[in-house]
């Protein structure tokens, strides 16, 4: 009777190799969104954060690479990204193996687009540990005048001032920098506002983003400027310096003195090792004047009643003819008419809202001004 002889070690190479194929195909691949730089499943100012710090890292290229929104496979690279464990083939957003500044584009072509379906999936970009410092760095806004009028211009500057840079080792100095600038879209001109880099900015990579200027996807909501600010792999945030720029064109309905209303939120500041160091914030002033209008005059305005509800008479216009404009607390132009050869007109206030509004009008050379208040049915 034949014997069956059995090779234990071919048997077991031949498994294992088995096994490796079969690992190969079940295993999921490495799925990036190029622009998605941090991995939490959208394109924004935050993933400047990650290039600055893994800048002038290198890797495996990925073939076929594109900038388009879509999911691509990727070699993984050997290195993550020290505190959010992000593998760095993410940060190769134009996948040709080198960690630059080209990457940006990637950003700035799917700008705020969103998705779900990377491997391993988006998760929020939280930074749990921190670069603990006494003197906390400053973010501030600074402008260049003190105040504006309808149609000025005005720089708006980012300055980040590090009051110690003694404090930061030379191999883990502050990287990068990132914020959100709000302010009242009825004072700007939205379509006005420009990005400039800051003077002698070499060093630096940008990204200023605004409801008029990202040339691809979407952009950010209306009263929202997004920032974000890297060095190209050195300590370019070691020291004091202006960090960007925004130049902003003052509304031209303005009615009232008052302010812009301009707020920094979100402040993140991250050294080399992705440490979160504590940051502050702080803003100049500016005060929007209407130093372009006509001389006020003591105003011969009234109103009855007011407080008003369905209906205001406004009184006082005297036989000059006059135009009235009529706002909102906000400076908001709501009706412009007409009036002339009568003391008095009665306006209609039924459509609008209980609040604040003021009358404005205007002749030759001159213009009175009334505050009128609705109150709520």
């Amino acid at each position: 009777m034949g014997r069956l002889s059995v090779n234990p070690t071919k048997m077991q190479f031949n498994l294992l190799f088995c096994l490796f194929i079969l690992s190969g195909t079940l295993l999921p691949a490495q799925v990036i969104f190029p622009g998605d730089l941090n991995n939490d499943g959208t394109a924004n100012y935050l993933d400047l954060l990650p290039l600055g710090v893994a800048y002038g890292q290198t890797g495996p290229i990925r073939f076929e690479a594109t900038l388009n929104w879509q999911p691509q496979e990727a070699e993984l690279w050997p290195f993550n990204l020290p505190v959010s464990g992000v593998n760095l083939v993410s940060v190769d957003a134009d996948g040709n193996g080198v960690i630059d500044s080209l990457d940006l584009d990637a950003i700035a072509f799917n700008y705020d687009s969103t998705q779900v379906l990377s491997l391993p999936p988006p998760q929020p970009y939280l930074l749990t540990d921190t670069f603990p410092v006494e003197e906390r760095p400053t973010l501030e806004l600074r402008f260049n005048r003190t105040e504006a009028a309808a149609g000025d211009t005005v720089e708006v500057v980012l300055f980040l001032n590090i009051p110690d840079p003694e404090v930061f080792p030379p191999s883990n100095p502050p990287t990068a920098i990132a914020c959100r600038i709000t302010f009242d879209p009825t004072v700007i001109n939205e379509e006005g506002i420009r990005f400039v880099a800051a003077e002698d900015a070499e060093d630096l990579m940008f990204i200023g983003a605004s409801t008029n200027n990202v040339d691809f996807g979407r952009s950010p909501l209306p009263g929202q400027l997004e920032f974000a600010a890297a060095g190209r792999g050195q300590g370019a945030l070691a020291m004091s310096r202006p960090v960007g720029k925004f130049i902003i064109v003052i509304e031209d309905m303005i009615l009232m003195e008052g302010s812009p209303g301009f707020e920094i939120n979100d402040a993140l500041l991250i050294n080399l090792g992705e440490q979160v160091i504590d940051v502050q914030v702080e803003i100049d002033s500016l005060l929007i004047v209407d130093t372009h209008a006509p001389m006020i005059t003591n105003s011969s305005l009234e109103a009855y009643p007011n407080p008003c509800k369905n209906s205001v008479q406004i009184c006082g216009f005297g036989a000059e003819k006059r135009k009235v404009g009529m706002f909102d607390s906000q400076g908001r132009l709501l009706r412009v008419f007409q009036q002339w050869g009568q003391n008095c007109e009665e306006l209609d206030m039924e459509t609008y809202p209980a609040g604040i509004y003021f009358f404005r009008a205007q002749g030759s050379g001159n213009y009175q001004t009334l505050k009128v208040i609705k109150q709520a049915e």
